[in-house]
C-alpha cells in the first residue's frame, strides 16, 4: 500500500496522479445504467399488471363461479381475448430479470422476443380495435350527446 506524504514516490511525480485508476470502462458504466433502466421498466410493468389483473378479477371470479355482489355492481366490461395475453407478458419479466443479473446475452434476446409478442403486439391490436373510437370521440361536437354514439363508455353519470 503506498502512503501519502511519506512513502518513496515514482520520480516524475508527485503521488498525485491516481486518479486514472479505479474507474469502470464506459461500456460497463453503460450497462449499469440500461439494467438499472431495465428493473424500473419492469416494476411499472408489474404496477400495469395489478391494474389490468384489477380489472379482470370480475371475469375471473365468474369464470370460477364465485360471486361477489360488489365486484358485480361495478359492471366492468367484458374482457377482450387481448388483455389476457398481455397479463401473460408478466412471466417475461422473470426472464429479462435473470438474463440482466447474469450477463446472459441469449436469456435478454428470449426476453425481448416473448416480450414482444405478448406485450406489444396485444397492445397495437388493442390500439387498432380503438382507434376509430378516438377519432370519433375527438371529432364529435359539443352538443352531440355520448349516448347517441357507438362510443363505448364505462360509467358515464
Amino acid at each position: 500500500m503506498a502512503t501519502r506524504g511519506g512513502g518513496p514516490t515514482v520520480t516524475g511525480t508527485d503521488g498525485n496522479d491516481f486518479e486514472y485508476r479505479q474507474r469502470v470502462a464506459a461500456p460497463h458504466q453503460i450497462s449499469l445504467l440500461n439494467k438499472s433502466r431495465l428493473k424500473y421498466c419492469i416494476f411499472f410493468h408489474a404496477l400495469l399488471f395489478f391494474v389490468m389483473l384489477a380489472k379482470l378479477t370480475s371475469d375471473i371470479l365468474d369464470r370460477l363461479d364465485i360471486f361477489v355482489l360488489e365486484i358485480e355492481e361495478l359492471e366492468v366490461p367484458a374482457p377482450l381475448w387481448w388483455e389476457y395475453i398481455w397479463l401473460a407478458s408478466l412471466l417475461s419479466s422473470f426472464v429479462g430479470l435473470s438474463a440482466a443479473r447474469g450477463n446472459r446475452i441469449r436469456d435478454m434476446q428470449k426476453y425481448m422476443i416473448v416480450l414482444g409478442l405478448f406485450g406489444v403486439l396485444p397492445l397495437m391490436y388493442c390500439f387498432i380495435y380503438y382507434i376509430g373510437d378516438v377519432i370519433e370521440y375527438l371529432t364529435l361536437d359539443d352538443e352531440t350527446d355520448l349516448e347517441d354514439t357507438d362510443i363505448f363508455l364505462w360509467r358515464v353519470s
